[in-house]
């Protein structure tokens, strides 16, 4: 059920299941509408520098879990992977999105990677389940729409 992809494989469905996404969880949508650069993700599968989870139910698409692959300015030497997005459809959550966690951690560790993060929404707190496997609070995201 779940696996890494290319983008060739991936795009085409993520594009059409992250508008759901974006409709579910996204605040301010009237100021900041959904946009993805569809040319960057596809440039960065083709140099190594993104991974593409998904979870599929008979072929079809029903959750993913995108990856930055990144090595940050303060510590070069460490290979991290930065969750850019999660999202299972709902009638698969519980279960399967918990797989869908810890798949994605064994798929970025196979590539090296030596720390993961996540992002993780203040509206849609997770963190126990992520402190329940082990991660720990780090960092603190604030956000404003400045006009």
């Amino acid at each position: 059920m779940y696996s890494v992809e290319r983008w060739e494989t991936f795009g085409g469905e993520f594009k059409v299941l992250s508008v759901d996404h974006w409709k579910e969880v996204a605040i301010d949508q009237e100021e900041v509408p959904l946009d993805p650069d569809w040319d960057t993700y596809e440039m960065a599968d083709s140099i190594g520098k993104i991974i593409f989870v998904s979870a599929r139910d008979s072929g079809k698409m029903v959750g993913y879990s995108i990856w930055a692959i990144v090595k940050p300015l303060h510590f070069k030497s460490t290979l991290y992977a930065q969750n850019d997005v999660i999202y299972m459809k709902p009638e698969y959550r519980g279960r399967h999105g918990l797989e869908l966690i810890r798949e994605s951690e064994r798929f970025v560790k196979a590539r090296g990677v030596k720390k993961i993060l996540w992002g993780v929404m203040a509206t849609r707190d997770w963190t126990k389940i992520l402190e329940r496997m082990g991660y720990r609070r780090e960092d603190i995201l604030m956000s404003k729409v400045v006009t």
